[in-house]
């Protein structure tokens, strides 16, 4: 697992990147959904359940690094470049 360390280096292209992420990641997730509930092939479900698996942990960590800058994380896709 990654851990983030607050530091003096994060600049604003680190939270932009963290902002940008967290929708984009969200977008995996919806995507991922349909294909667990309403996907057929099996190799396509089981990636799918990885996807959204390692999706899930990620906003978190992107999160968690937003919190500990003293930043928050953007709402819905509009952040996104």
């Amino acid at each position: 697992m990654v851990t983030f360390i607050k530091t003096s280096k994060v600049n604003k292209q680190d939270i932009a990147f963290a902002k940008n992420m967290i929708p984009h990641h969200e977008a995996a997730l919806s995507m991922a959904s349909k294909q667990i509930v309403y996907g057929e092939d099996p190799d396509m479900v089981a990636l799918a359940k990885r996807i959204y698996a390692a999706q899930k942990s990620e906003i978190e960590l992107l999160k968690k690094f937003l919190k500990d800058n003293d930043e928050k994380p953007s709402s819905g896709m509009s952040g996104m470049m």
